[in-house]
């Protein structure tokens, strides 16, 4: 097994040259009526993932398929919590939202500030848990990635950057967190903004 970490945007030109060597290879193999055939290699990590011993290109739709529906769970257990946590704070706030409004702040400032006071909250949760991630993965590197039937004939494992984070799934993560704060802060403090003021003040909770 042959593994290339190829410099940025260089990856088809590395296919490019896997394949020209090979066709050279086949036309000396034609004749003894033989063909060598790669399966569609060079594979990138994802496709080698897919597929440890392929016949043919590795399929990984399936594989995105099921990352995607881990993830989206793993981020609506949260989004639940959120909201139910948001609802429960707002109950204990009504008087406060009360006397704001009865000295005339508007719908549309309340729920602004309740918005902007959960994404604080949430960004700062979110900054607490990349940070411990990382640390943990930093810690238990060489005990996650150096195990394997094929380490003891590799090299060390090496830590980087890219192995602890990936920017663009980080990326898309952050979106989704936004957008899921914006549904389950953004429906109770709407509700919480249309409390008719003094009923809010009166009321214990």
């Amino acid at each position: 097994r042959t593994l290339i970490v190829p410099r940025p945007g260089r990856d088809e030109a590395v296919k490019a040259e896997v394949n020209r060597r090979l066709a050279v290879i086949n036309t000396r193999l034609a004749a003894d009526s033989c063909t060598l055939s790669l399966a569609g290699a060079p594979y990138d990590h994802e496709h080698h993932k897919a597929d440890e011993y392929p016949v043919t290109l590795p399929d990984v739709n399936k594989g995105r398929h099921m990352r995607w529906m881990l993830f989206g769970i793993l981020l609506l257990i949260p989004a639940i919590n959120l909201s139910s946590m948001t609802r429960s704070r707002l109950r204990r706030r009504v008087s406060e939202i009360g006397i704001r409004r009865a000295f005339g702040c508007t719908r549309g400032r309340i729920v602004a500030d309740i918005l902007a006071e959960n994404f604080v909250i949430t960004l700062a949760g979110g900054l607490l848990g990349l940070l411990l991630c990382i640390g943990f993965g930093a810690l238990l590197f060489d005990a996650i990635y150096s195990t394997g039937r094929w380490t003891h004939y590799a090299m060390p494992s090496t830590l980087s950057a890219g192995a602890l984070f990936d920017w663009t799934l980080g990326a898309y993560a952050l979106l989704f967190c936004f957008i899921l704060n914006l549904i389950s802060t953004g429906v109770p403090a709407l509700r919480a903004s249309r409390i008719n003021p003094v009923e809010a003040i009166n009321q214990n909770k």
